[in-house]
């Protein structure tokens, strides 16, 4: 069990999602001012290279179970100011997870990843402000 929040004006939190708390654990990650329950890595150098499933597997001791059930969503916007964004849910009811921001390099051929951890209280409700709804034809 992990106890987030209570500062700041996030909500106080547990969450026991075995995925969340391993990401967690394994890299630093600061709240991210005015939205609670959500988390963006002080580890940026590091992780800004790896896919999220990288991010993931990198957390994780051995599970290769756990990992190859999780569902990746990938979402373009309209507008081409918005990043594409990668989403990973932890759990099948989608109460936790990984939203990751693709920024594509016009220069170089390669991208960086902006990886924000979601809690309970953070991830439907930044989804839903997204307006991404997780389907299968966004599966990848």
């Amino acid at each position: 069990m992990l106890r987030i929040g209570g500062e700041n004006g996030h909500v106080k939190e547990s969450v026991d999602e075995p995925v969340f708390i391993a990401v967690y654990n394994t890299f630093r990650w600061k709240m991210i001012k005015n939205f609670t329950g959500r988390f963006t890595c002080r580890d940026h150098g590091i992780v800004s290279q790896m896919t999220p499933l990288q991010l993931i597997i990198n957390s994780l001791v051995v599970n290769d179970a756990k990992t190859n059930s999780l569902k990746q969503y990938y979402y373009t916007f309209e507008d081409q100011s918005k990043n594409p964004m990668i989403v990973i849910p932890f759990t099948e009811e989608h109460q936790t997870g990984l939203i990751t921001y693709v920024k594509e390099s016009v220069v170089e051929d390669n991208c960086q990843y902006v990886h924000t951890l979601n809690a309970p209280s953070g991830f439907q409700r930044k989804l839903e402000a997204m307006k991404v709804y997780l389907c299968d034809e966004n599966k990848i």
